[in-house]
């Protein structure tokens, strides 16, 4: 098996935006050399933060176990929007109104500093309405508090029933002026930014460790060590557990599939309320090198608990059907899932890794609106870093006790997770094939003591621990993406045990082959 830190031997699936890109050039890790600041993760978030601090005269040094955009930035839809759904109302749920204002705040000066970035660094864009919709009561209901909580904020939302699709809606919130782009586009321009200020960005480099070490913080890489003043985790979910937000957070994965669909493209970018949910999405932003793909559909499905199953409506072949239906003579040309980490409180973690520990910084928790919300983390990190303060963040990202509703979400989120660790236990003396009906074999299995995973993918055979290194608990295999996921937290795992992505720091350690035991079922009665 190849080493667990080693991103190449399982790529990333390929998104619309990543189709066709050539391998990224990556710069050295400078072993044993001491830096002002090292972020860990490149993607919109810790390039953000490079630039700002690079543009400020701060060393950087950038790390990522993949490359820049590998994960959720370039698994993205390209919105760039100050309307999400009901993210607002979600958060009014668990905190005082000026924290909903603030969080309008925050996404403000994200889409502005990006706006900016993009024109100023010819990054083409498109500007467009986004809308936000609804058919049943409860959703209406959910819409109409949203309009109420937007309008209070500053945004200028208005109600409508006039939209684009091809059916009736009873509600529609509209936000003209939104932004789309083509993440990857806008990665690269970062690159080339902070690589011009002197940063060094290195893909391929796991980051495992960070403690205090001659005055200032020794980081662990699979690289090699480096020293820092200073470590930013800029990733899905911080590489570090000790803060103790795997367990304040759910770990989501949703699809994304692109159409080619006839007549002209939609202006709007829709988001539903109703299940089952859709996102819709017109793009004309395709890379210049993907012949056909300049006028196509985005459709997502809503996310699902990594590891866990999903409902019905949420299988690839259910959104396909909805979209067929819906927009006659579609036809799928791409599709990738990409992966993204709620918090329990809806709002996201953007600070100190541990109350009174500033010497690592952290940002994370933007459920699926990472794009606004990972250019307003990094203005708020280079602020802290800085010895700023921006009002905004101070009230958005600063945590407010534990109030009734948040505690027991914790307790219901906990409870879910230990009612896995059991499910996976019975998987495990169970021994069936988790690939059913698929084209893989896959299943967990006791082989003497061990805890073994064992998987057939393109006549490849291997066998893994099957016990995440993160918190022990029982992977699971994933057959639409041949992985397997840990239902704990939402670490992410190769065939073969390779590390992908999530809290887990390590892989998934080989296993020799051995005697088999499986716990075989009665044989049915013969016909």
């Amino acid at each position: 098996m190849s080493d667990p830190r080693d991103s190449t031997s399982h790529p990333v699936e390929e998104s619309l935006w990543r189709h066709g890109r050539p391998p990224f050039q990556s710069d050295q890790l400078p072993v044993g050399e001491r830096a002002g600041v090292v972020i860990v993760g490149a993607g919109l978030t810790g390039l953000v933060t490079a630039c700002l601090l690079a543009r400020t005269g701060h060393d950087v040094i950038v790390v990522d176990a993949h490359e820049p955009g590998a994960l959720t930035t370039g698994g993205s839809t390209g919105k760039v929007s100050l309307l999400q759904g009901a993210t607002l109302s979600a958060i009014a749920d668990h905190h005082p109104e000026e924290v909903v204002r603030a969080y309008v705040a925050a996404n403000e000066a994200g889409q502005r500093w990006l706006h900016d970035f993009l024109v100023i660094n010819g990054v083409r864009f498109d500007e467009r309405p986004a809308v936000s919709y609804a058919g049943s009561a409860e959703s209406v209901a959910r819409l109409e508090r949203e309009f109420a909580l937007g309008r209070s904020a500053g945004l200028s939302l208005e109600r409508t029933r006039d939209t684009e699709l091809p059916w009736q809606v009873e509600i529609a919130l509209r936000l003209d002026g939104q932004l789309h782009v083509n993440t990857m586009s806008l990665i690269d321009a970062l690159v080339d930014e902070v690589r011009a200020h002197g940063v060094r960005v290195v893909g391929g480099c796991t980051a495992t460790a960070a403690s205090a070490a001659s005055g200032g913080l020794r980081v662990r890489t699979s690289h090699g060590d480096i020293m820092a003043d200073r470590v930013i985790a800029a990733t899905g979910t911080p590489f570090l557990s000790r803060g103790g937000h795997f367990a304040r957070m759910e770990a989501k994965r949703s699809s994304l599939a692109a159409f080619r669909v006839p007549g002209e493209p939609m202006q709007g970018m829709y988001l539903s309320l109703d299940e089952p949910r859709r996102s819709l999405l017109s793009t004309t932003l395709a890379p210049a090198h993907s012949a056909g793909e300049d006028r196509l559909l985005l459709v997502g499905g809503a996310a699902s608990i990594v590891g866990r199953a999903r409902t019905l409506s949420e299988r690839p072949d259910e959104v396909d059907a909805w979209t067929t239906a819906r927009f006659p003579g579609a036809t799928l040309l791409r599709r990738w899932w990409a992966q993204d980490y709620s918090t329990l409180d809806d709002a996201p973690y953007v600070g100190p890794l541990r109350p009174g520990e500033r010497r690592i910084l952290v940002a994370t928790g933007f459920g699926k609106w990472g794009l606004a919300n990972a250019a307003a983390a990094g203005l708020a990190l280079t602020a802290l870093v800085n010895g700023k303060g921006l009002a905004w963040a101070h009230t958005l990202y600063r945590r407010r006790g534990w109030p009734a509703p948040n505690v027991a979400q914790m307790l219901h989120t906990n409870a879910a997770v230990v009612a896995e660790m059991a499910r996976g236990a019975t998987r495990l003396l169970g021994g069936e094939n988790e690939a059913a009906g698929a084209k893989d074999d896959a299943r967990v299995e006791l082989d003497g003591v061990k805890s073994v995973a064992h998987c057939t993918v393109g006549g490849v055979t291997h066998r893994v621990s099957a016990v995440c290194p993160h918190l022990g608990g029982i992977i699971a295999w994933n057959a639409e993406e041949s992985t397997w996921d840990c239902p704990l937290h939402g670490s992410r795992f190769a065939p073969d045990g390779t590390r992908i992505e999530g809290p887990a720091r390590n892989g998934l350690g080989a296993v020799d082959a051995g005697p088999r035991h499986v716990a075989t079922p009665p044989a049915a009665p013969e016909a």
